[in-house]
């Protein structure tokens, strides 16, 4: 991604530059630098946005950041590097080449000011061949002179006019215009004389013009009182540019006129122009005091007041006022670069023509020098060369740095393949360096090694926490049964004492009819010992009577008898009771020890689940010293990293799993104790059921003894009805007897109400003694509902103690560590006796699975379990299953 991001904006800077330059026609040089410049650009924002990236994505997780953006570790170091050193190279070459275009420009502008001096210094001999010839023409006329105080006009035409063309000739200047102005004094005439010749510059031809008035000049003007050649700049308009030189006439000491001439100065711009270098630049020659043009590469220039010209270059107008405040004979030319000029970067070079009073300037922008010159092309030259040896160089760097990061290649491949092996760890990465990374590698195989013993102790002591699972599996299993058979034995218990408290009541109802019974009896013999002076009137109704009488004898005795059988049943229910609740007690005893057995091995788990945390938190600590290891060595850390994140992931859920576990546990615990207070209660409560039992066994046993003798009274009244009846068949014959018999009846009916009193008594103490029994078996019940369900939870919690230790298993079972090598060994040696060999892991799942049927089947009897339990809770939840 960074690469394409690279080239995209490489490419598109590049196509901009080289559009640009051809629209421009920039310099090679330039376009050189400017496509060298863009790749550092690229660089640059390339390095920015890997920057923002790391930024943006500080708070990211490792894989995500790996999978969203990979920059790999070359191309960091690479862009870094190369923006680095071409920074530093394109500061050298920007500087190589502002040195080379200041030390050409110098050479430049110090040619042009040598050929602006040729210039000068041909004006200078111009100027002073004129000065020569100015003293050659004073001479000749001084001349005409000779021995006379006074000429005529005809000598001075005879003896200079006539000749001026000769003299031209001979000092080979050619002259516009000279003019001999000769005073009045010294002429034969009262008139001063002035002459005049002029060359024609189309026929070439001189022709001369006088005048009886001198000739008006400048010169005349600024009043000359010298004896030497006077030279200046008359402007007249575009085309009529002269130079000017004066001299005066003296003879022995008088001044007796003058000499003017002029020069057109048009083949001074003619050498310019010829000349290759000067002819490139743009100039002006103007004079210093009047600041009037008289030369100018362009011609609408002339004349025009140099101010006004230069006006747009306020830079170039101030530094040409301070070189006239400054020229003299010490200073009489000046190079200024650089300066502004009309907007362009330009050198100007300035020179000052001391006997014309003129000022030289001329100037050009620099783009077009390097235009114009071959500087351009040394400079791409220079730039290429640079350039593509700092390519070579950096293409040699990367090619030494693929060299040395190869070993970290190396090493990510072989970590790919740690990672792809399937957790094998006894897997090491291979390396041959004696460097930084060939010790990170050496401490990385290290940390393996360290991570394979703690992965193998850990499946070591989880297959030791699965040994103590079953044993807890067996005892819950024992838990059940206990539970169940106790579950059982209160059922049948609850029927039993359903049953007593049955008879009881049928045996209270008979013992009612009875009393009832035995009252209606006493009246009935109290009337016959009333009437039994009148028993002759009422014998039918009497037998009538004695016959109901017996039949209801009858009734008692077989309600008596049903009472026996209730009894002798309640009797053997007793003993039964009294049996069960022994083997209740033992049961509940028996539960106790298997609880505190259970409390006890979950100390043991406690102390295992210790263990692992211990473990986990040193695995969390080994991972986050790899985690921090694998910062410090930055990118060449991130392949063991992610191992070094997964193991402390792994850590960390193992100490959650823990936490999970020694809550578990803690709740098992509280569970266990609860049932062994529980227990304890039941052992209590079945104690006081076992006296109970006891107690009602011996009621029942005298309820027995006092019934059989009730039976046998019973029979003895029944004998006694009938023979009662046989009196009252033969009352008719005997009152008397019938009087004695209705005594012994009345005696007999007396002592059998104060029997069936007895009776009664012993009967609601029976079922006082029954009630007891049953509040105890309701709180017996009540306790094996408790248990029951404090069983299912501790069998809940053992479930998902087994599922955590399963993807514990299953977690350490992706990791192959050297005791697996060791259990292998094992295995094979075993093999030879038995030819099933199974790993470490076979054997964990061969439990797991044989553990998950256990817990299948157990779950199955729980569901029987809960159909008791069920049972037992409505049972619970109808009070009148324990009342009367």
């Amino acid at each position: 991604m960074i690469l394409v991001f690279f080239i995209i904006s490489l490419v598109g800077s590049i196509i901009e530059i080289i559009g640009y330059s051809l629209i421009t026609k920039a310099f090679l040089h330039t376009t050189a630098l400017a496509i060298f410049n863009a790749t550092i650009n690229a660089a640059l924002l390339s390095c920015v946005f890997m920057l923002l990236f790391k930024l943006l994505s500080k708070n990211f997780e490792l894989d995500e950041n790996i999978v969203t953006f990979y920059i790999p570790l070359i191309a960091k170091l690479g862009l870094i590097v190369y923006l680095f050193f071409s920074t530093i190279i394109l500061a050298f070459l920007l500087n190589h080449v502002s040195i080379e275009e200041d030390v050409y420009l110098k050479n430049y502008s110090n040619l042009v000011l040598n050929e602006m001096l040729t210039i000068s210094d041909n004006m200078k001999k111009f100027d002073d061949n004129i000065k020569l010839d100015m003293m050659s023409y004073s001479e000749a006329v001084l001349n005409i002179y000779s021995n006379k105080n006074v000429i005529s006009r005809d000598d001075i035409q005879t003896h200079f006019v006539n000749r001026l063309a000769y003299i031209n000739d001979t000092l080979e200047n050619k002259y516009d215009s000279v003019s001999v102005n000769i005073n009045q004094e010294y002429l034969d005439t009262d008139l001063p004389y002035s002459v005049t010749i002029s060359k024609d510059s189309a026929t070439d031809r001189y022709t001369s013009r006088v005048s009886d008035a001198l000739t008006i000049h400048n010169f005349l003007e600024n009043d000359i009182q010298n004896n030497f050649v006077t030279l200046g700049i008359d402007v007249y308009d575009r085309n009529n540019i002269y130079v000017s030189a004066y001299t005066p006439l003296r003879l022995f000491g008088r001044d007796i006129g003058y000499l003017i001439s002029e020069t057109g100065i048009g083949n001074v711009n003619s050498i310019i122009k010829k000349n290759d270098l000067l002819s490139q630049w743009s100039y002006i020659y103007y004079v210093a005091v009047k600041r009037d043009i008289i030369l100018g590469s362009d011609s609408r220039y002339i004349a025009e007041s140099a101010s006004e010209v230069l006006s747009s270059s306020p830079d170039l107008v101030k530094n040409i006022e301070n070189f006239e405040k400054s020229f003299g004979a010490n200073k009489t030319f000046e190079i200024f670069y650089p300066i502004n000029i009309a907007g362009k970067k330009s050198i100007a070079i300035v020179s000052y023509i001391e006997e014309l009073k003129v000022i030289g300037l001329y100037y050009k922008d620099v783009s077009t020098i390097i235009k114009d010159s071959d500087i351009n092309i040394q400079i791409f030259n220079f730039i290429f060369i640079f350039i593509s040896i700092f390519i070579l160089f950096f293409v040699i760097y990367l090619v030494i740095l693929k060299i040395l990061l190869s070993s970290i290649s190396r090493a990510n491949q072989s970590t790919k393949m740690l990672l792809g092996g399937n957790g094998d760890l006894r897997k090491r990465i291979s390396s041959k360096n004696n460097d930084e990374i060939g010790v990170l590698i050496y401490n990385f195989n290290l940390f393996l090694s360290s991570l394979d013993n703690l992965i193998g102790d850990l499946k070591i002591e989880s297959y030791k926490v699965f040994e103590e699972i079953k044993v807890i599996e067996k005892i819950i299993d024992e838990n059940t049964n206990r539970i169940n058979d106790q579950s059982s034995s209160i059922t049948e218990s609850v029927a039993s004492v359903n049953n007593i408290i049955t008879s009881i009541q049928n045996v209270t109802n008979s013992t009612d009819q009875q009393r009832h019974a035995f009252s209606s009896a006493s009246i009935a013999v109290e009337e016959l010992l009333q009437t039994i002076y009148k028993i002759n009137d009422n014998m039918e109704r009497q037998s009538s009577a004695v016959e109901q009488t017996s039949a209801s004898i009858e009734e008692m005795i077989s309600n008596i008898t049903s009472v026996a059988r209730s009894v002798n049943k309640a009797d053997s229910f007793s003993k039964k009771l009294l049996v069960d609740a022994h083997d209740g007690g033992d049961t509940v005893d028996e539960v106790i020890e298997a609880v505190r057995g259970i409390e006890e091995s979950s100390d043991q788990i406690k102390e295992i689940v210790n263990v692992i945390q211990g473990i986990a938190e040193q695995t969390n600590l080994l991972a986050m010293n790899a985690a921090i290891e694998a910062a410090h060595a930055g990118e060449q850390g991130r392949g063991f990293s992610v191992v070094a994140d997964e193991i402390r992931s792994l850590a960390e859920h193992t100490a959650d799993n823990t936490k999970s576990i020694t809550n578990i546990i803690k709740a098992i615990t509280k569970r266990i104790e609860e049932t062994v207070e529980l227990a304890s209660n039941s052992g209590k409560s079945l104690d006081n059921i076992l006296d109970m039992s006891e107690n009602t066994a011996r009621v029942v046993s005298e309820i027995n003894t006092a019934n059989s003798e009730l039976e046998v009274g019973g029979r003895d009244i029944l004998e006694t009805i009938r023979h009662l009846n046989n009196i009252t068949t033969g009352v008719k014959d005997s009152v008397k007897e019938q009087m004695n018999s209705g005594d012994v009846v009345d005696s007999q009916i007396t002592l059998l109400d104060q029997i069936t009193r007895e009776v009664s008594d012993i009967i609601e103490a029976n079922s006082s003694g029954a009630k007891e029994v049953m509040h105890a078996m309701s709180f017996l019940n009540e306790l094996s509902v408790k248990t029951v369900e404090g069983n299912k939870e501790f069998y809940t919690a053992t479930s998902k103690l087994n599922e955590i230790f399963v993807k514990f298993n299953e977690l350490m079972g992706k990791f192959v560590t050297n005791a697996d090598n060791l259990e292998e060994a094992k295995n094979e040696r075993v093999a030879k006796k038995n030819p099933e060999n199974y790993t470490v892991d076979e054997r964990m799942d061969m439990e797991l699975r044989s553990l998950e049927e256990e817990f299948k089947r157990d779950n199955d009897e729980f569901k029987k379990d809960d159909d008791v339990l069920e049972m037992l809770k409505e049972d619970f939840k109808n009070p009148e299953m324990f009342s009367m």
